[in-house]
């Protein structure tokens, strides 16, 4: 019983595109003799393409984030964004700076009308540390 030696041919691989689009990053190549492209918000895979080109397969998925975007803005009020455009906003930052936002949205939020001063902000958060003085006193 002879055993034959498989022969594995690399995979070749194009170079791949990235784009910028808005708060979402897509890359995109040739996969298997096709377009595909992924668009990601962070680090969360959202949607996917495939197209005849690399360049078909980016404009279906930014096709499909316009719509995404336009459905998030169509739910505002009064032109204020609604929880689900900010969830979106907060998931294409950095997770670190989150943790630093969270708190003084949450604080912004609870003062009367939204109203809220520097200075009301480091109160409602528990910050007492001196901040720097902006053109108004410090009550930016």
């Amino acid at each position: 019983m002879s055993k034959s030696k498989a022969t594995v041919e690399p995979l070749r691989v194009l170079p791949r595109t990235e784009v910028t689009h808005g708060i979402y990053h897509i890359i995109a190549g040739h996969v298997a003799g096709s377009g595909q492209a992924l668009a990601y918000l962070g680090g969360r895979r959202i949607h996917a393409a495939t197209g005849d080109t690399v360049e078909a397969a980016v404009a279906s998925v930014i096709d499909a984030l316009e719509l995404r975007v336009k459905a998030l803005r169509a739910q505002r009020e009064g032109g204020v964004p609604a929880a689900a455009e900010f969830h979106e906003a907060l998931q294409a930052m950095d997770p670190r700076l989150v943790a630093n936002v969270i708190p003084l949205l949450r604080a912004h939020r609870y003062l009367p009308q939204g109203n809220a001063t520097f200075v009301d902000i480091q109160r409602a958060t528990g910050r007492t540390e001196s901040a720097p003085r902006g053109g108004n006193g410090g009550n930016e």
